[in-house]
């Protein structure tokens, strides 16, 4: 079976890039670290609870997006990762988009 799980960051980024937006701030680039500690700041809340969820989200944009990323290795990048991945992705994607959307309603 495979999996087409949505891990590269999009729905993440552009949660939190909305989150930005509502103040104002206008911000570029592919992290969702980057992204999560400048909610941090422009909004002064605690993002620690969070910040393992970034991490292991940014681990995974670029290996997937990039099939010769890892030369030496005879599988493609897609066929690197199991089922256990995909599912603690999202896990960890809904984490940060459900912080996203506590933000935008308030």
């Amino acid at each position: 079976m495979q999996l087409r799980v949505s891990t590269h960051n999009k729905l993440q980024k552009k949660a939190l890039k909305a989150v930005l937006y509502k103040k104002g701030i206008e911000v570029r680039g592919h992290s969702v670290y980057v992204l999560l500690m400048e909610v941090s700041k422009s909004y002064k809340i605690d993002v620690s609870s969070y910040i393992d969820d970034a991490i292991l989200l940014d681990k995974h944009y670029t290996p997937p997006r990039y099939p010769n990323l890892h030369p030496g290795m005879d599988l493609l990048a897609h066929k690197l990762y199991t089922k256990e991945d995909a599912e603690r992705c999202l896990s960890t994607a809904m984490n940060v988009i459900n912080l996203a959307k506590k933000l935008l309603m308030n």
